[in-house]
Parts: structure tokens; C-alpha cells; sequence
């Protein structure tokens, strides 16, 4: 399975973006009929971003096309002063040369495809969208340019005529309807400034001049009549690609930002520029050799075949280019699916929070109780046992982390906050620790208990910084559980099996974290992230579980940690229950289902294969183990902690505490 990266596909993206509105922004100056409807489809496509929030690309293409389309009305009025019609008295070539055209295209055609579509794919894992983006630009400039400069088809004399320069002439209603246009423009651009204020405006504006420069040069390029004027836009053209790649941290940081792609050393933003360059030029080259850009129409040597091939392949491309984004814009503009409502009090996370904060003022070293006693400072050492008191006192009731979307949220600072966490968490194990030394089971899983509380009150109703520390919290308690259930008391176990019941119920399920992630993502990177959850998957071709976002690396460390941290409290509860049934039944059950409904209200459901827990019968009862990572029975086949990523091993509670890799099974909970 190949796994597809964000910054490729938002890349591909933005790149077609924009070719289409360098095309729009050629189209607008150069094209044929009224200039106001074609201004004011210009305006509509820039309208047409708002629903999917990009709001910084639509002060990019305006300033861009706006630009662009003032220097090439210029171009254009110049050029038609001194204007020169070139004619070229044309023979029809003989039918055996249209044969043998004709069917070395179609051979190239079926070869080339074959070939570039395998290397595409094989060596830089591009989807089927993607290997089109790459072939057709390539194939249709071949042919073009072929049909253009091949003897087969460039027969006949050239005759060059000059003509009169031609008048221009203005209404009122046109200069009023051009006044329509720009305050629409502007109140576009206002609306997107107010929503997303642009702060890199030193690096949009050269991103914008560079592609203002690039879309005049290739326009000119083909569609200027004098030979100096293209042999000059070549020049510019040229210039501006060695800026583009001299000076890429410039123009390419809002470039790469754009495309949701942190501008690192290394990006490849000088492949995306060449990318792009080359892919409007060949694009450019259909288009105007289709007769879409210019002004009249002008013979060519091969008017009618060239045109003609010229004009499939613009709407070819043009399609090509509407089927790789319209989907993505329609997925873009949709709202974001809303994460599972979270029942929980907030304010019981901050007086956990307030708490814990005095708590590591008087304990920066995290020390025992029974250090502060040695070293003679009592005082301290009650004043500390009272907080945990209250901490276990307040731990014990539902709550929730704080909602990262309510009016008063506040993270500043979040890293400080949650360290006070981990410190607890640390003094909690240590103290646990102890009274193992000291035989006091009872009390040590009490603090441990703690430990699974507030890291499942953490896991709940906010982002994945909360769920992770909560998740490692959780962890230290579920770890010291796992060593100590043995030498648990019938009693204890009694209490404790509900607790962990009731906290199994509430979790938050991994999917609503993801919704959550995504809208606090979205809420900080708007369209930009939007487009890297979207883009990737249908460029590439593949599902979504198979490409990567801007927090796919958080959310599948997330996953995988949530996965182990229900699968361990399950199998506790699973043990706890077999241990009461064999205390009221004096044996022990012969699977998991004679526990239900008495000692558990359901069988427990494996996170990792979503099936319930895989329970095999020894000759002392059974043992109960979860499929690990691979989702896979393999057996019984137990590893330690340093396993618990391969896929060799399945995944009992004695992984996370075995300190070598078992020769074979063990039994339930060490009753074997």
C-alpha cells in the first residue's frame, strides 16, 4: 500500500489553479466577443472561491490577473497598430501522408502511454489523475508542435500583407459597466481580507509578480505577430524562471503555505515552479493554437488539421484540469462533520488544573512522601498529602478537557498546563511504587486508579494535545494495575471492576477526535488545510486511509496508543470479572461470554480487529488477548514491550510488563 504525501497533491492543486486562471486572465484580454462578459466571468470565477474558504487565493489571483490582463490589453492594443497578416497558400498533402501521420500518432499514443504511465507510477507513486496530468500536456505538445514543423503538412508558399492600423473606440456604458466590475472585484478582495487577512505580503506579492510575468511572457509568446516581440517575452519568460528558481524563498514561501506545505529546507518548491511553468506553456501552446487567444484569425500552414487537433486538446485538457479540482471544490465547500457531544464538567478540569499547578510549586522534584518525612519537613509533606486528596477527590467525577471551540477557550501556554499532568502523573507512580515496596496493594492502586481518571477525563472533548498526555497518563496507571492484579483483595477488585466498566463507557471514540482535530485545524488553516484533506485522495486515487494530512502523523501515533489503552483496560476488566466469578463460583469461567451480564455488560470488544477479545481455554481456565496491530490471531503468540509494533505477536497484558519474549502462552493472569 503506498501511502500518498499532502504536499504533492495540494501542490498538484494549487498548480491547476493556477493554470486555469492564467489561462481565464489570457482569455479575458486576448479572447474573442464582448470584453465585459468576459470580464465579468472572470470576476464570477473569483467568486467561486469564497464558498471554499481561500480567501488569501482570491487577493492572489486578482492582483495576478488583474495585472495580467492590464499588460496584455496593452500588448494587444500595440500589437494591432501595426498588425501583420501572414498567408500561406496551402496544398491538401497526399492521403498516404495523413495515413502515416495519423497512425504513428496513434502507435505513439498507445506506447507512450503505456510507458509513462508505468514510470509514473511505479517510480514516483502518482495516481491515475495524476499520470493523465503528466502525459496528455506532453503528448498534445509533441503533436502540435510536429504538425506544426513537419514537411507533411507545411506546404506552400508564405505571403506576408500589412495592414492598417485599426481605431478604438469607447461608450459611456462600457466605462460605467467596467466601474460595475472593479467595485465587485474589490468587494471580494475586502470580504476575503476581512475573513483572512494576509500577513506574507512581500512573499504573495512576488509569488503574484512572478506569475503576472509568466502569463504575459507565454501569451505573447504565442500570440504575438512580430518575431521580436516573442524572441523578447522568451527572454522575459526565461527571467522569470531563473528568479522563480534563484529566489524561490521568496515567492515560493506563500506558494508553499498555499499549498499546505511548511516551507523547510529541502521543499520542493523549485519542481513545483518548474511544474507549473511547463504545464502553462503546453497548455498555452493548445490553446492558442486552437485560435482561442487571438484577436482574428490568422492562416497557419496547417489551418485546418493542426486547429483542429489543437481544439481537442485544449478541451481535453481543460476537462482534464475541471475533473482533478471540481471534485475537490465540491468536498472543499462542504461543513465539516461535528465531533460526538461530550458529557463532562469543564470546571472540574480546572480546579484539577489549579491544583496540580500548586502541587508542582510544592513538589518541583517529585518526591515521596516518605522523602519529605526523612528529610524532616513534615509540614510540606501533609500539605502535599492533602492535594492529592483533593486530586483524588475531584478525579473521581466526569469531566472533560476543555473545548477548544468554546467562547472562552483559552491554550496559551498549553505545554506549561500540561506538564503539571505529567509531573502528577509521575509523583502518582512513584508513591504507587512505594507502597508496593511496603505491601500495601490496596492503596497503590488506588493511586493508580487515580492516574487512569484523570488521564480519561484529559482523553475527552478536546484536541489531540489533551487526548496524547491523556493517553500517557491513563498508561502509567494501567501499567502499575497490570503488576499488582494478583495481589488484589476479592474486595478491591470489586471496587475497582466498576470504575474501570464506567470509564470503558465514556470513552470518546476515535473518530470524533479526528472530526475534532480536523475542525480545530481547519479553524487555524482554513481552506489551506481543507485542501489537504481532500486533495490527496482524489489526485491520487486512492481511499483516504491510504494518503496522509497535515495531522495524519498525530492522529495515527493517536490511534494506535488509544487502541493499546482500551485493549488493556478491557483485558483488566475481563481479569477482574474472572477473578470474582472465581471467587463466587470457585472456578473459573470457561470464556468470556460466562461472564456476561453478571461481572461485565458485554463482552469487551477488541479496538485493534473490532471483534470481541480473543479468549483461548487452558487446562486451568482461559487466557484473553487482543490481536495487536496486524489484527491477526497469531495464536497466542505473546511478545514484550519492545514488540508491540510488529506484526509477528499478539498483545496480552503481560507485553507491557514481560522482560523477555515468552516461549509460549501463558495462562489468565498468571492463574495457570
Amino acid at each position: 500500500m503506498h501511502t500518498f504525501p499532502d504536499f504533492r497533491c495540494s501542490a498538484e492543486a494549487m498548480g491547476l489553479a493556477g493554470i486555469l486562471f492564467s489561462l481565464l486572465s489570457m482569455w479575458v484580454a486576448l479572447g474573442r466577443g464582448r470584453w465585459l462578459i468576459r470580464s465579468a466571468i472572470g470576476v464570477a470565477a473569483l467568486g467561486l472561491l469564497l464558498p471554499l474558504h481561500a480567501y488569501q487565493p482570491i487577493v492572489f489571483f486578482s492582483l495576478a490577473g488583474c495585472s495580467s490582463v492590464v499588460l496584455l490589453g496593452l500588448l494587444r492594443f500595440l500589437g494591432r497598430r501595426d498588425q501583420v497578416g501572414r498567408r500561406h497558400s496551402r496544398t491538401a498533402p497526399p492521403i498516404w501522408r495523413r495515413l502515416t501521420f495519423w497512425s504513428g500518432a496513434l502507435a505513439g499514443l498507445v506506447v507512450a502511454a503505456a510507458v509513462v504511465g508505468w514510470a509514473v507510477r511505479v517510480y514516483w507513486n502518482m495516481g491515475s489523475l495524476e499520470t493523465l496530468l503528466v502525459f496528455l500536456p506532453v503528448y498534445f505538445t509533441i503533436q502540435i508542435v510536429a504538425m506544426l514543423f513537419g514537411d507533411s503538412f507545411r506546404l506552400g508558399p508564405i505571403v506576408v500583407t500589412r495592414c492598417d492600423s485599426v481605431g478604438q473606440s469607447y461608450r459611456l456604458s462600457d466605462a460605467m459597466s467596467a466601474i460595475v466590475l472593479l467595485a465587485i472585484l474589490f468587494l471580494i478582495n475586502m470580504l476575503a481580507q476581512q475573513r483572512d487577512p494576509v500577513s506574507q505580503w512581500s512573499s504573495m506579492l512576488s509569488a503574484a509578480g512572478m506569475m503576472t510575468l509568466a502569463t504575459v511572457s507565454i501569451a505573447a509568446l504565442f500570440t504575438a505577430v512580430r518575431l521580436r516581440w516573442r524572441f523578447v517575452a522568451m527572454v522575459v519568460f526565461s527571467i522569470v524562471l531563473g528568479l522563480a528558481f534563484q529566489f524561490g524563498a521568496v515567492g515560493g514561501k506563500w506558494l508553499m503555505q498555499a499549498s499546505a506545505l511548511s516551507f523547510l529546507p529541502g521543499s520542493p518548491y523549485h519542481v513545483m515552479i518548474w511544474t507549473y511553468a511547463a504545464a502553462l506553456l503546453m497548455t498555452t501552446l493548445c490553446v492558442a493554437t486552437a485560435g482561442w487567444l487571438r484577436y482574428r484569425q490568422l492562416d497557419s500552414p496547417t489551418e485546418c488539421s493542426t486547429r483542429r487537433l489543437a481544439t481537442i486538446a485544449s478541451w481535453t485538457l481543460l476537462t482534464l484540469y475541471a475533473v482533478c479540482l471540481f471534485p475537490i471544490a465540491v468536498q472543499m465547500a462542504r461543513p465539516l462533520a461535528q465531533p460526538d457531544p461530550i458529557a463532562g464538567d469543564v470546571t472540574v478540569y480546572e480546579r484539577l488544573e489549579t491544583k496540580m499547578a500548586e502541587l508542582a510549586m510544592l513538589n518541583p522534584k517529585e518526591q515521596t512522601l516518605q522523602e519529605f518525612a526523612n528529610d524532616g519537613r513534615t509540614e510540606r509533606a501533609n500539605k502535599i498529602a492533602e492535594a492529592y486528596a483533593s486530586i483524588r477527590r475531584t478525579a473521581r467525577q466526569t469531566f472533560r478537557a476543555p473545548d477548544p471551540f468554546a467562547v472562552d477557550a483559552d491554550f496559551t501556554g498549553l505545554g506549561q498546563k500540561l506538564n503539571v499532568f505529567r509531573s502528577w502523573a509521575r509523583c502518582m507512580d512513584k508513591e504507587a511504587r512505594a507502597k508496593v515496596k511496603a505491601g500495601q496493594f490496596s492503596d497503590a492502586s488506588d493511586s493508580w486508579l487515580d492516574c487512569i481518571s484523570v488521564g480519561h477525563g484529559l482523553g475527552r472533548g478536546s484536541d489531540v494535545s489533551y487526548a496524547l498526555t491523556g493517553i500517557a497518563t491513563e498508561g502509567i496507571g494501567q501499567e502499575g494495575l497490570v503488576r499488582i492484579r494478583n495481589d488484589l483483595s476479592v474486595e478491591k477488585l470489586a471496587e475497582l471492576l466498576p470504575v474501570l466498566i464506567a470509564i470503558d463507557g465514556e470513552r470518546e471514540s476515535l473518530e470524533s477526535i479526528k472530526r475534532r482535530s480536523d475542525l480545530v485545524m481547519d479553524r487555524e488553516m482554513n481552506w489551506q488545510y481543507r485542501l489537504a484533506m481532500y486533495a490527496p485522495a482524489h489526485l491520487s486515487g486512492q481511499s483516504p486511509s491510504e494518503t496522509t494530512t497535515l495531522v495524519s502523523p498525530s492522529i495515527d501515533a493517536t490511534e494506535d496508543a488509544i487502541h493499546r489503552r482500551d485493549a488493556t483496560l478491557r483485558m483488566l476488566m475481563v481479569e477482574f470479572a474472572a477473578r470474582l466469578f472465581d471467587a463466587k463460583h470457585q472456578r473459573l469461567p470457561t470464556g468470556i461470554d460466562e461472564l456476561v451480564p453478571e461481572f461485565l455488560p458485554s463482552v469487551p470488544i477488541d479496538p485493534f480487529s473490532d471483534t470481541p477479545l480473543i479468549d483461548r481455554p487452558t487446562e486451568t481456565g482461559f487466557v484473553v488477548y487482543s490481536t495487536g496491530t496486524n489484527q491477526i490471531d497469531d495464536g497466542g503468540a505473546f511478545g514484550d514491550i519492545t514488540t508491540l509494533h510488529q506484526d509477528d505477536y499478539d498483545f496480552d497484558l503481560d507485553t507491557l510488563i514481560r522482560a523477555t519474549k515468552p516461549i509460549g502462552s501463558g495462562g489468565f493472569g498468571g492463574m495457570n
